[in-house]
């Protein structure tokens, strides 16, 4: 008499096997794929975070250094060693800065109350062209100061 386990076949029970192996694949595949875009955007919002805070910490210096002597060029010439004053007062600079965006300075100024009221607006764009970080600073120099100057 034959035994009643070789009656049954084996090749439907490794097929189930397989089967489920392969959705245990698939499962794991596409989670894995949602892991590796978490963790791809994860590191393009660290660098954009770095940049951001690059560009902040430059447009801080930046303030503190104009509010202290009003000099859109001695303002760049401190921050950017590198960077050469042309002949004359500039209104307007761009400087690039670690190779991924640049700076830009522009200065304005208005008679103010027996002074002179400079206000300086720091722009930082990638190299797309697209704004990082945007701020603007003032420096009042007073009436008394404008003639120690000159």
């Amino acid at each position: 008499m034959k035994s009643p386990i070789k009656l049954t076949k084996k090749k439907g029970r490794l097929n189930l096997f397989f089967m489920e192996m392969i959705i245990v694949l698939l499962f794991f595949s596409i989670a894995s794929a949602v892991i590796l875009c978490s963790f791809a955007g994860s590191d393009k919002l660290a660098k954009d975070s770095r940049l951001l805070e690059s560009a902040v910490f430059r447009a801080q210096s930046a303030a503190e250094i104009y509010s202290q002597n009003g000099s859109l060029s001695k303002t760049a010439g401190m921050l950017f060693p590198s960077y050469t004053a042309a002949d004359g007062e500039l209104s307007r600079i761009t400087v690039p800065v670690d190779g991924k965006m640049y700076m830009i300075m522009s200065e304005t100024s208005e008679e103010c109350g027996g002074g002179i009221l400079k206000k300086l607006s720091i722009i930082f764009r990638n190299n797309d062209g697209e704004t990082v970080y945007e701020t603007e600073t003032g420096a009042y120099i007073s009436e008394r100061a404008v003639t120690e100057f000159e």
